[in-house]
């Protein structure tokens, strides 16, 4: 075991990034209520995960940036600067002051914070999966790599349980008060624990071949979108697809039970914790297979299963038979997708672009696709009712057909 004791590196910092990003779904109820004052419960929740979308803006920023130092001089250090910033952008949170103190300059102070965690996101991510793949073993870097993929889904999980204790333990009016701040805190003494790892970790053998042989370029985020945009639009609606069922059946997947389902929010939690699990299963089970069979056969089969999945959701949606089934099944097409990902960029994206090429695959469709797919489908809803995500789940397999035809079109001309 104590060879593969490495991978507790780059899962540690992950794992704070996506917790904190869990707790704030979560609680965008609450924030949109005392960072932007709105009044009425679906006005605050909309408001509240525009503040989360809000931080993937940034993230292509923080590929610019990460991303080079991840490519020029080392994944290493990509990792270990990427998780310095968030630390410190998650830990002003809970200091913000509230909007009934300063007014609008508390919705201004989080945009700013939100940004900053954002950047740090767009060097992390990517650089995670590149520093994984990199250093897994033949046969285990697509089981590896989801590992990690994973890990995100972990930490929506327990920062879901975190907020079902907080609500066992305090009130409503509590936790509006004060109970909120409680995880944030929680998130930073992990990221510190990262940090320690990260700094002592080795480099990758690919990265220091490239550097041995000189054959770093100058410029990758040039270089990858001159040479390899091909590669970008594959990975990238790829990742747009499966990206945006991960913002109904699992970082919204709270939100979802609660704001359309209509069940009260422990409730909501312990479905969405259900949810969550069922991601983490399908994840790791398509990871430990996707070398096995291929990666044509996997891309295939997660097109199909998502065409499944969205129709048996819209018939639990629409019938009313059951709310919660239509979320499982797309929970299963979204662990299907995040487990075939990693492996995926890493076979496509050649290793001296890698780090920035991965993170702008990742950051630029997941603006929409993670950030910002529950707004639009809380005001799809809002608006259209359930006809609203027969829209949404449309638009989703179009994506997904589009990816699959840029994948076949791709490996046919190589």
């Amino acid at each position: 075991m104590k060879k593969y004791a490495w991978l507790l590196v780059p899962i540690c910092g992950n794992f704070l990034e996506w917790y904190e990003f869990a707790i704030f779904t979560s609680l965008v109820g609450i924030i949109g209520k005392i960072f932007l004052n709105s009044v009425d419960p679906l006005s605050a929740t909309i408001a509240g995960f525009f503040m989360y979308g809000v931080a993937y803006i940034s993230r292509p920023v923080g590929t610019l940036i990460f991303g080079y130092i991840g490519d020029r001089y080392g994944r290493k250090k990509a990792l270990s600067s990427s998780l310095f910033l968030m630390c410190g952008a998650t830990l002003a949170i809970p200091f913000l002051p509230l909007y009934s103190q300063v007014g609008s300059l508390s919705t201004i102070l989080l945009i700013i914070a939100r940004l900053l965690q954002g950047v740090s996101c767009g060097g992390e991510f990517s650089s995670v999966i590149t520093y994984t793949c990199e250093k897994a073993p033949l046969g285990k870097k697509g089981l590896f790599g989801s590992i990690q993929s994973v890990s995100p889904f972990v930490a929506f999980l327990l920062g879901t349980l975190t907020i079902m204790i907080l609500y066992n333990y305090y009130t409503e009016t509590e936790i509006v008060d004060y109970a909120w701040k409680i995880p944030f805190y929680l998130s930073v003494a992990i990221g510190f624990v990262g940090i320690i790892g990260r700094i002592s970790s080795s480099e990758t053998e690919e990265f220091l071949n490239l550097k041995q042989k000189n054959k770093t370029v100058k410029n990758p985020f040039f270089h990858f979108f001159r040479y390899h945009y091909k590669e970008f639009f594959m990975c990238s609606t790829f990742i747009l697809a499966f990206s945006s069922t991960s913002a109904i059946s699992a970082a919204g997947a709270k939100t979802f039970f609660n704001s359309i389902g209509g069940l009260d929010q422990k409730l909501s939690s312990q479905y969405a914790v259900f949810v969550n699990l069922l991601v983490i299963v399908t994840n790791l089970g398509i990871g430990f297979f996707v070398e096995k069979i291929g990666l044509r056969k996997s891309r295939i089969l997660y097109a199909i299963f998502l065409f499944v999945a969205c129709v048996l959701a819209l018939y639990g949606f629409l019938s009313g038979i059951s709310f919660f089934i239509g979320v499982l099944f797309l929970a299963i097409s979204t662990g299907l997708g995040t487990g075939i990902y990693p492996y995926y960029m890493y076979k496509l994206i050649p290793v001296h672009v890698r780090d920035t090429g991965a993170g702008m695959s990742l950051c630029i469709p997941t603006i929409i696709g993670a950030g910002f797919s529950m707004v639009i489908v809380l005001n799809l809803f809002k608006k259209y009712s359930y006809n609203g995500i027969l829209y949404f789940l449309i638009y989703i397999n179009i994506v997904s057909v589009i990816s699959l035809w840029l994948d076949y079109k791709y490996n046919k001309n190589n």
